[in-house]
């Protein structure tokens, strides 16, 4: 997992969900102080309570950085305060906390010119944060993470080569400490919603033995862990991730509609050597990617590739325009959903990315580009 990552606020605490069930007559009370935001027009918006099992929004206008949102939610969980304002088109993540039935401030700075910009953020009134806080601490302090970034840091600024890389190789000193943490952190509290996140933090959607290892850790824990909606959530990404891993297995059918609104369906590829590629219109490394595609499109097509490429768009003038601009012939569907099925289906999380999939249905490769595509295709096409 990425270092830099372990101690983000992707954990929640030592207490389990029995032993925070908390009386259905008190609600939350959030409030909210922060600098910053005093010119800022726009909302504060508060995702993550639970209410009849799902995760849902609230909001409040900006004003000057002071807001109280009261509410309920079923169980704690991890939430989100974020705010649209002139300075960005799309609302900007500004921090993430522990959400329970209690009274709850936060505090900090945000600057509104920057992302995930919440600084010196700081929460009081959750038990959940306190103990996200004392995890946190009892981490770096065990792994020794502090003293390694500002060893790290001091040698880029001085951009001391030979102490980097160093410093890079220790580092996996640091993974193998934190993993032993973990494991002692488990131990001691198999069924605490802290070790559930702490798994979601070392999710890695390209290690198809790490995700099951993953979901095996999840499906020992308690059912009320289980069946919360944290739990709920990263089994569920989990096996979407874990659909992905393909090669070498035959793939089930899908339709879609093409660009002309006429019905394509993989099946209708069976007996010849496809690619199923994946793109979007806004998305920059996949029109970038196009240019190299044609080219293998070009130089094996006669020879009986196909190419069918499933967009993610979601806006149909978009995606023409794309198709028409770079200039792509091979057939083009797509159901322009937010999450597209055949997406879905294939565990495509990241974009772009691709299938080749042989005479047979089987898949034979996954993520060819560059010039990988054209080796494997060249091996092939003889």
């Amino acid at each position: 997992m990425n270092f830099r990552n372990l101690f983000f606020v992707m954990t929640l605490t030592g207490i389990t969900l029995a032993t925070c069930a908390q009386e259905r007559n008190n609600g939350y009370t959030l409030t909210g102080d922060i600098e910053g935001l005093q010119n800022a027009k726009g909302y504060i918006y508060l995702y993550g309570a639970v209410q009849n099992g799902e995760q849902v929004n609230d909001s409040l206008p900006i004003n000057n950085g002071h807001f109280v949102f009261k509410g309920y939610t079923e169980e704690p969980v991890r939430a989100t305060i974020y705010f649209q304002s002139k300075y960005q088109v799309k609302a900007n993540t500004i921090f993430e906390f522990f959400l329970e039935n209690s009274n709850i401030k936060i505090t900090g700075f945000s600057d509104t010119t920057q992302l995930l910009s919440l600084k010196e953020g700081r929460v009081t009134g959750s038990r959940l944060q306190d103990e996200f806080t004392k995890f946190n601490e009892d981490a770096t302090k065990f792994t020794g993470f502090n003293k390694w970034q500002e060893e790290y840091m001091a040698a880029m600024a001085k951009k001391d080569t030979v102490t980097i890389a160093a410093l890079q190789n220790r580092s996996k000193e640091c993974y193998v400490k934190y993993d032993k943490f973990v494991e002692n952190y488990r131990k001691n509290n198999p069924n605490s919603l802290v070790y559930l996140y702490v798994l979601s933090a070392g999710l890695n959607p390209r290690d198809e033995q790490s995700l099951k290892d993953l979901r095996g850790k999840i499906l020992s824990m308690d059912s009320d862990i289980q069946s919360s909606v944290a739990g709920k959530n990263l089994i569920k990404q989990v096996d979407f991730y874990l659909r992905g891993f393909i090669v070498g297995k035959q793939v089930g059918d899908f339709t879609q509609i093409d660009k002309d609104e006429k019905v394509v369906k993989l099946s209708d590829y069976r007996g010849k050597y496809l690619l199923l590629d994946f793109w979007a219109s806004w998305c920059g490394p996949c029109r970038a990617e196009n240019p190299n595609v044609l080219k293998a499109y070009n130089k094996y097509h006669g020879k009986g590739l196909e190419i069918v490429a499933v967009s993610l768009d979601t806006k149909r003038e978009s995606w023409l325009k794309a198709i028409a601009k770079d200039n792509l012939p091979w057939i083009q569907v797509s159901d322009l959903k937010e999450r597209n099925e055949v997406a879905n289906q294939f565990g495509v999380n990241s974009i772009p990315d691709n299938f080749l999939i042989d005479p047979n249905g089987i898949v034979i490769a996954r993520s060819l580009r560059g010039e990988e595509l054209h080796k494997k295709l060249s091996e092939i096409f003889k």
